[in-house]
């Protein structure tokens, strides 16, 4: 749910399904982004959510570990928000200078 939600909000952003039939090129980048934001996503979880013996706050290996997935987690982040508010501008340019006010009524 986490890693899909921005792929998607991505996609429409693009205008996927409404202005574009298709993403082409941008399609496996999107993809990559994606699978990159659910990979990190997974081994957060993972590191926080599953019971160790050792595994403890004040470890400075754990935290060490754990601050560097949340700062990878953070780049992937403002990746897809700086990606998704470009994609957005263009999206509305794009259809301001086609003057199809229905579909620029939908963004």
């Amino acid at each position: 749910k986490r890693a899909v939600s921005p792929v998607l909000v991505l996609m429409v952003s693009l205008g996927y399904g409404v202005v574009k039939p298709s993403l082409g090129a941008q399609l496996p980048r999107i993809l990559i982004l994606g699978t990159a934001y659910f990979v990190l996503a997974m081994c957060y979880d993972l590191l926080v959510n599953l019971p160790s013996n050792n595994k403890m706050v004040g470890d400075e290996g754990f935290m060490d570990s754990l601050t560097m997935l949340v700062l990878f987690m953070s780049l992937v982040d403002v990746g897809f928000y700086m990606w998704i508010l470009q994609a957005l501008i263009q999206t509305i340019q794009y259809l301001e200078q086609r003057k199809q006010n229905i579909k620029l009524q939908l963004f």
